[in-house]
């Protein structure tokens, strides 16, 4: 049983104790009250805690060894999925650096030909501009993949504190 049922179990047991010591209260609605109170057990994840499952097992024999094939599945079929997302976005990545080189080198050849036509300052000028861009693009994908890295970090932190 988690820490967190135990506390629960507990501020139960004393609200049960607190009505039933009560003298103001009735012995009717102090059933009342009583009745009402409800327990309830929460996971979270495909595979119960080890109480619940020898309870399913009790109702129907095989229940376990069902709900863990269920699971095994299921984290397959996660993986699989995961792993196309990060094909997909590896060759997404890669398109576009081939792109944005293609779109890079016919500005600078471009620019080339304005300068051989006798016009240098405008030349220079789509040089300067090609290189900017292609700097604050990189600087950009890694502020924004730190800035991921930090999110994730984050994440992880929270959920470990759980």
């Amino acid at each position: 049983m988690s820490e967190q049922n135990k506390n629960d179990n507990l501020a139960t047991q004393q609200v049960i104790q607190d009505v039933n010591q009560n003298p103001n209260i009735p012995d009717q609605v102090k059933h009342q009250i009583i009745a009402t109170i409800t327990s309830f057990t929460a996971f979270s994840g495909p595979i119960p805690p080890p109480e619940m499952l020898a309870q399913y097992e009790k109702i129907f024999p095989g229940a376990a060894k069902q709900i863990f094939s269920m699971a095994e599945s299921q984290s397959n079929h996660r993986m699989v999925i995961e792993k196309k997302a990060i094909t997909s976005a590896t060759i997404d990545s890669k398109m576009g650096i081939i792109a944005g080189l293609l779109v890079a080198l016919a500005l600078i050849g471009a620019s080339l030909k304005i300068i051989t036509t006798g016009h240098t300052l405008s030349g220079f000028a789509v040089i300067v501009g090609t290189l900017a861009a292609i700097v604050y693009s990189f600087r950009y994908e890694v502020n924004r993949g730190q800035k991921q890295l930090n999110e994730k970090e984050r994440q992880l932190q929270r959920n470990y504190k759980k």
